[in-house]
């Protein structure tokens, strides 16, 4: 069943938006941006213009061309006379340092054998120092080792003499100990008093060990 569409009250629209309107290829619409184009071109008399100026300046060119291009054929003839002029100089020049080459050599052979007669005079200089330093260096050592063979025998020496007083001082203190260990009275026992002059002390009493005093 159709349903039939009232028009009756339809008010056709003053303005339509552009995207309800379908472009074809001959019907399309021109942005800002391309009128602005159309708008700032050239127009073809300027072009013209700038065309028949660029002629006239590629004319001139041909004309300095040309008058360049003579130009650098008498300076290349030119430079072609020189260069004959150049080669026999040239060919004096080598003859000169040839001659000069032969002088420096025979020179640097006269300075390689005064060079090798100093360089053989500075070796037995060389040679007879190493020697006297060598036997400096020696006498040196045996001063040292006999000084440390004296500073040796020294500290045995004292070595012995400490090792004495202290077997002296354990045989006294041993006597001294065994004479109050049986006394009831308190006796204080002293050694040391060595080189340092450092004593200790030890009180017995009965027996007993009741006080000590160390060395500091």
């Amino acid at each position: 069943m159709e349903t039939a569409i009232t028009v009756e009250n339809y008010g056709h629209p003053s303005t339509h938006p552009a995207g309800m309107i379908t472009e074809t290829t001959d019907k399309q619409f021109v942005s800002a941006s391309d009128k602005n184009k159309w708008n700032t071109q050239v127009a073809q008399s300027d072009y013209d213009t700038k065309v028949t100026s660029i002629d006239s300046h590629l004319a001139t060119l041909d004309t300095i061309t040309s008058t360049n291009t003579a130009n650098i054929a008498s300076v290349v003839s030119k430079a072609n006379t020189n260069e004959a002029g150049i080669t026999a100089l040239n060919q004096r020049t080598t003859a000169a340092e040839n001659d000069i080459d032969s002088l420096e050599l025979r020179a640097t052979s006269l300075e390689t054998n005064a060079t090798t007669l100093q360089n053989r005079v500075s070796a037995n200089e060389t040679d007879t120092g190493t020697l006297q330093a060598n036997q400096n260096s020696l006498t040196a050592r045996v001063t040292t080792n006999e000084n440390d063979i004296d500073t040796v025998e020294g500290r045995c020496t004292v070595l012995e003499s400490s090792v004495t007083t202290a077997e002296t001082d354990i045989d006294n203190l041993e006597a001294k100990f065994n004479t109050v260990v049986g006394s009831s009275a308190a006796e204080t026992l002293i050694f040391g008093g060595g080189s340092t002059g450092d004593v200790a002390t030890i009180t017995v009493e009965n027996g007993l060990i009741t006080a000590f005093t160390t060395v500091p």
